[in-house]
């Protein structure tokens, strides 16, 4: 069979496109020609996936619960993004949003099976368990919880969602690139050429949104702030006098809004939701005392109308809470070295 002789014309001969300037123009260039369909079709993917799994999830609340739980713990603690003071890594964020976006690209490299789309359903139906993971944490009903998930995203979503989705549309292109060289279909541009687009791509506008959400993640979304206010009666700044001497502190707070109290044995997600054990034994929310306990870093202790306020990161807390009793975390104490977690270590032993 004979060869089909093509000639590639180059889309960039342009002066327009030479330069560091015509680098952007020629990345813009790139995504109308060769990715603005994919991404619009990732993009539906993931939309429609989301809302699928927000309404399995609320469904299933309990179960959405156990499962997020597992995830976030993996995915945030497991990766060094959130370290054992309750602060994240902007680096180690940004170095795990930007492993996620690579992996969605090279797995565009097997032909025929458009693995990409993979990435982006596992992404949206994260997302959507959320949903469920907030309304049984927080007992909020489906449109509180849609919202208090949205609220929580948009900050760095807005830059972190378009770099992912426009690394699986990346992905995606690939694949149908490859399919088209398989079967001698006529393409665009040359593969390498396609490449070293791909690569000033991720370069000049996937890092530059992953950093961005990475730094909004860090240190915007966190100004979404916990402040912990006081009633009336306990309102004398005098009584906060000294704790600016402390980094952390100790958050003694009721699950007020959990009727779900009568479990004596539960299943931990760090168990693979599996196994069950004893209450006492875990840091279920679902407790017979009701009772919970949280570390948080102060941020700023503030008078407002004469009133102290807290300002803390890391509270896990929905608006309202109520806090029992307030203690300073004290590292001579709170720190022993000779403590062990053998329930850390079966998970590890359930997991190899």
């Amino acid at each position: 069979m004979n060869m089909l002789d093509i000639t590639f014309i180059d889309p960039f001969e342009d002066q327009k496109y030479k330069g560091f300037f015509g680098r952007f123009r020629r990345s813009s260039k790139f995504f109308r020609t060769y990715l603005r369909n994919p991404f619009w079709l990732i993009f539906g993917i993931f939309i429609v996936v989301f809302a699928m799994t927000v309404v399995v999830s609320y469904a299933a609340k309990s179960q959405a619960f156990e499962f997020v739980s597992s995830i976030i713990s993996d995915i945030f603690r497991g990766n060094g993004i959130i370290g054992s003071d309750n602060t994240i890594s902007v680096v180690n964020l940004f170095l795990n949003n930007l492993r996620a976006a690579c992996v969605s690209f090279i797995l565009g490299f097997v032909p025929f099976l458009y693995l990409p789309t993979v990435s982006v359903l596992g992404n949206a139906i994260i997302a959507g368990l959320m949903v469920g993971y907030i309304g049984v944490g927080l007992n909020y009903d489906l449109l509180h919880s849609l919202l208090y998930v949205l609220a929580g995203i948009i900050p760095h979503g807005i830059f972190e969602i378009p770099a992912l989705l426009l690394a699986c549309a990346m992905g995606y292109a690939t694949c149908t690139q490859l399919n088209k060289q398989i079967f001698r279909k006529r393409t665009k541009w040359p593969f390498d050429t396609m490449m070293g687009e791909m690569g000033w791509y991720i370069v000049l506008k996937i890092i530059p949104l992953l950093i961005i959400a990475a730094c909004v993640e860090t240190w915007l979304t966190p100004m979404l702030m916990r402040y912990v206010r006081f009633t009336e009666e306990y309102s004398d700044p005098s009584a906060l006098e000294g704790l600016e001497l402390f980094s952390h502190i100790w958050l003694i707070f009721g699950f007020s809004e959990n009727d779900d109290n009568e479990k004596l044995r539960v299943k931990p997600p760090r168990l693979g939701g599996n196994e069950r054990i004893g209450v006492f034994a875990t840091r279920s929310p679902f407790r017979p005392n009701g009772l919970g306990l949280s570390s948080v870093k102060i941020k700023s202790i503030l008078i407002e109308d004469g009133a102290p306020v807290i300002e803390v990161y890391g509270a896990d807390l929905m608006d309202g809470t109520p806090i029992y009793d307030i203690k300073p975390y004290l590292p001579l104490f709170d720190i022993r070295e000779d403590a062990v977690n053998h329930l850390e270590e079966k998970m590890n032993d359930l997991t190899l």
